[in-house]
């Protein structure tokens, strides 16, 4: 069971876009190279001093308690929960050795009729998932060489409305981007994950890829 007094993220009016530096590794690989013995997992990530993480409460409840502490530059306040994806060896005995830590953003739902501007710059969807409580999203946006001055790429959701359809409560919710006059000459993979909303048995997302407009339909479980 979570019971923290704070449960942090990369929160703001839209949250910046945060790069996960070992995406390409998110499933199980075989044979003798570094990450052959490696798990990945989407969780909460328990810190019992700055920048240091004792154990990880996976998305399926499961807590992998660490042999050593984890390093995480980014965790910076004691005895708090972070979303990641967290890869870690898990021994025969049990225990667990951390690799990495990646930060996964946190993005908080605002209501589009309390907004003046919903950016939907393009960008490009991979997924879209429930677990953990969250809404969990993989995309990518593209990027390039900034000047000091350009702003940080910015993501966000916001409800339409919520409708009863064959009895359950639907939430449609667009994925907001804003590109903030970013070059987009390659793209980098991320992560963002949505509290799940109160009172919703499902979400209709809506998200602008690059290719087409998409909708999924994504239930809680």
């Amino acid at each position: 069971m979570i019971n923290k007094n704070h449960i942090f993220g990369a929160i703001g009016a839209m949250a910046a876009v945060l790069v996960m530096t070992g995406c390409e590794h998110e499933t199980y690989e075989t044979g003798d190279g570094n990450l052959s013995r490696v798990t990945t997992a989407f969780g909460m990530l328990h810190t019992c001093e700055p920048q240091q993480a004792d154990y990880l409460v996976t998305d399926n409840g499961e807590q992998i308690k660490f042999d050593t502490n984890a390093f995480v530059s980014w965790a910076t306040t004691t005895d708090s929960l972070y979303r990641t994806l967290a890869y870690y060896k898990t021994a025969a005995d049990g225990t667990a050795e951390p690799v990495t830590m990646n930060q996964v953003i946190v993005a908080p739902l605002y209501e589009s009729v309390q907004l003046k501007d919903i950016p939907t710059d393009p960008l490009t969807f991979t997924s879209a998932w429930a677990a953990g409580g969250y809404l969990n999203v993989g995309f990518s946006v593209k990027t390039g060489h900034q000047d000091d001055d350009t702003q940080a790429q910015r993501i966000g959701f916001t409800r339409d409305s919520i409708r009863i359809v064959g009895g359950k409560r639907v939430s449609y919710i667009r994925m907001m981007h804003a590109q903030n006059g970013q070059p987009e000459y390659y793209s980098v993979r991320s992560f963002v994950s949505l509290p799940w909303p109160q009172n919703s048995d499902s979400i209709s997302l809506r998200v602008n890829d690059y290719d087409q407009v998409i909708v999924i339909g994504v239930a809680q479980k």
